[in-house]
């Protein structure tokens, strides 16, 4: 399997590379991690060799959890409508890169498409279409008959003499701007972003940008950044905030020899408005990201960005490979914050839900909790067809489960807490395997959609499981054309309320019921799916009881590719409404670079207030992930406690719950805003955690800092009192 899944991605790199602009980045790690191939394949073997040779005691045989857990088939949304808004050249336009190429503004009811030309756009085939992009627009919310098509041409490519080889601006991304205070559509700007062919690097690089008022006849501005000047290459994610900055994100990447190498730091791009100059100022903070500069010290695999609704707070997330860090094959999220509306940004964070070589060797309950979630555990036995989950390390040749992050989405609610919707799959199994890269996983073995969240007030990773995929990675186009065909996950995104109050995880997953799959990762007939979830006053969650299988039973029911979902929800009468665009990818008929796709807009996704009543029935009750902190990243192995206070805010009482302790003492001071103390605690430590419960009764309200320091490390986080 493993062989075949290398093949699959080198012949998907090259196609990328040479025929519709896909990420040769994935080529250039496969290529440098070839020669590791043979001898991974022969642990492998050497593996499944000694499981037969296993008694058996004690192990229970692990089987696809989808199709034992995908249930939910029968439960559905509200009738769905799908809106013809035309064809994009290209595949690539829409599919393998960003996401965010639908943009909602609730306050003035409007929704936009950012997408490449298509033929039936201003000047159609006989004008190169795909080498423009254009806004589709709609000041009703979406309503059918309000679409203006091509309403805005957003960035066009043939007005730079970059390339003889010109394929056109590539993996667009788009949103509405609105300005703070504004209530005047027409006083909006649509704004594009796009990979472009600049001619330099051996043609790879280039970063385009184009704007314009949404006020009829507003003429568009644009610039380029060649990649002979920036690294700029791939961006995943763009947000517009309350305080009227626009952010992209970005691992900082060399283009040299028809390779990408990451340059060991991310860029977290900032664009605001110059009323006098009519253009977007933009500055760029670089967020390092490596251990010691040494080759692949570090990798990038996505990248996010989002906002709380007061445009203060918000998050940049990286699911990336640091290989002082990460076991192989363990892609883990790693974070940084921002409370000043963008102007600085902490350290990179990593949340670590695998288990480090500690951990192996002793307990640690929050996460085995969760891994336990995940149904395939800490510990698998190789046998000849599949694995078999084995109860502890000590059984003869069981090997350690990582866990490897591919896809997700990010979100920051009301109290400014981040939400992390990402796809784990299982990984590498301890040192079975030395490979790394996102390239490499196992989707027969397990796959589960997570929601991953951190309160704004610590540092603590809390996670949930979602739902098991039935299937992993589609294939579109034409599959038995191999060299015309592409691969997609399931895309977990992210829908959230304006207030911040409601959140709506959306992925896409085939309904097997209605469409088996020939192999145990082919997702090739994906409906959307979704769960939603309330944020409460003081942090608490709550779902839905299920998840929703929203386009089953409709016209459209199996035969969209893939679902692209607004980051903000729009209003409606009874709650909120998600928009989306599903994609129609026909059979190879042409160079993938021209093959023609079709956006449909979806309506009627609709999504209850936070103050509907019994809707969100399910308590989210997260397992806590051991968080370390940015020593690591800095060669420093120290390992730092972990500080989680509940409930918080408080009356009097709460506890203190600490996880990834050290035995011996530990010391906890609290001390109130003037930084006088007001409760001291000694504890002498037996294990790796504590609860410690206090009752400061004899103190005002307000805000108190709480230290923990254990090992000769430090934790501080705060309490509130009401």
């Amino acid at each position: 399997m493993i062989k075949n899944l290398l093949t699959i991605v080198m012949v998907l790199a090259a196609l990328g590379d040479v025929l519709a602009g896909n990420n040769p980045k994935k080529r250039a790690r496969l290529d440098v991690r070839q020669q590791k191939f043979s001898r991974a394949e022969q642990q492998l073997q050497q593996a499944k060799a000694e499981a037969q040779l296993l008694s058996g005691a004690n192990t229970r045989h692990f089987q696809q959890p989808s199709k034992q857990r995908g249930g939910g088939n029968s439960v559905q949304a509200s009738t769905l409508t799908f809106l013809d808004l035309g064809q994009s050249v290209n595949a690539f336009t829409s599919i393998g890169g960003g996401r965010n190429y639908l943009s909602v503004v609730p306050e003035l009811n409007a929704v936009a498409l950012i997408r490449r030309g298509g033929p039936t756009d201003p000047g159609g085939t006989s004008d190169n279409p795909g080498n423009k992009l254009y806004m589709d627009l709609n000041t009703k919310g979406g309503a059918d008959g309000f679409w203006q098509v091509s309403r805005n041409q957003l960035f066009n490519n043939e007005l730079y003499d970059i390339s003889t080889n010109n394929h056109g601006p590539r993996y667009p991304q788009g949103l509405l701007f609105n300005p703070p205070g504004n209530s005047d559509t027409a006083q909006a700007f649509g704004m594009a972003i796009t990979r472009v062919l600049d001619g330099t690097n051996d043609a790879w690089g280039g970063y385009g940008r184009g704007w314009a008022k949404l006020l009829q006849g507003s003429q568009t501005k644009q610039t380029l950044a060649s990649s002979g000047d920036v690294f700029h290459f791939r961006s995943e994610s763009m947000v517009s905030t309350s305080l009227g900055s626009v952010f992209t994100i970005e691992p900082e990447e060399v283009i040299a020899g028809g390779a990408v190498s990451f340059t060991n730091r991310v860029m977290v791009n900032r664009f605001k408005y110059n009323s006098t100059t009519q253009s977007f100022d933009s500055t760029t903070v670089y967020l390092p990201f490596s251990n010691d500069g040494a080759d692949s010290a570090s990798d990038v695999g996505n990248t996010a960005i989002a906002f709380a609704p007061d445009g203060l707070h918000g998050y940049a997330v990286v699911a990336g490979y640091n290989k002082n860090f990460s076991r192989p094959f363990g892609n883990i999220p790693y974070f940084s914050r921002t409370t000043d509306g963008g102007d600085s940004w902490t350290d990179l964070k990593p949340i670590d839900y695998n288990k480090s070589t500690y951990e192996k060797g002793n307990s640690s309950p929050d996460k085995d909790q969760f891994r336990d979630s995940l149904f395939v555990g800490n510990y698998v036995i190789f046998t000849d067809t599949s694995i078999v989950r084995a109860d502890s390390s000590t059984q003869v040749g069981a090997h350690p489960v990582d866990y490897t992050m591919m896809d997700f989405d990010l979100a920051v609610d009301k109290n400014n807490q981040a939400h992390i919707f990402g796809m784990l799959c299982v990984g590498g199994f301890g040192d079975t395997l030395e490979l790394t890269g996102t390239g490499f996983f196992r989707p027969q073995n397990g796959s589960w959609n997570v929601h991953i969240s951190i309160k704004a007030n610590d540092d603590i990773g809390r996670a949930t499981v979602i739902s098991a995929n039935q299937a992993v990675q589609g294939c579109f186009g034409d599959c038995a054309v191999t060299g015309e065909n592409f691969r997609e996950l399931n895309r977990p995104q992210i829908a959230h309320s304006a207030d911040g109050s409601v959140l709506a995880f959306c992925w896409s997953d085939t309904d097997l019921e209605a469409y088996p799959q020939t192999t145990d990762d082919n997702n090739g007939n994906p409906d959307l799916w979704m769960r939603v979830m309330k944020v409460g006053p003081n942090g608490e969650l709550s779902m839905n009881s299920q998840n929703r299988n929203l386009t089953k039973g409709s016209d459209r029911d199996g035969l969209a590719t893939q679902a692209s979902i607004a980051p903000v929800l729009l209003n409606s009468a009874t709650g909120f409404e998600v928009a989306a665009t599903m994609t129609i990818v026909p059979d190879y008929v042409s160079p993938m670079a021209a093959l023609p796709v079709q956006h449909l807009f979806v309506r009627g996704i609709s999504v209850p207030s936070a103050s509907a009543v019994d809707t969100f029935t399910v308590p989210v009750s997260p397992a806590l992930i051991i968080l370390k902190n940015n020593e690591v990243l800095a060669a420093n192995t120290a390992t730092q406690p972990s500080l989680e206070l509940l409930p918080n805010p408080a009356g009097t009482v709460f506890s203190a719950h600490l996880t990834n302790l050290k035995q011996g003492p530990v010391e906890i001071r609290i001390t109130n805003l003037l930084g006088q103390v007001v409760e001291t605690r000694s504890i002498s430590s037996e294990s790796n955690q504590l609860n410690v419960p206090f009752n400061l009764r004899k103190e005002p309200k307000g805000i108190y800092l709480i230290s923990v320091r254990n090992g000769g490390q430090t934790t501080t986080s705060r309490i509130i009192l009401e």
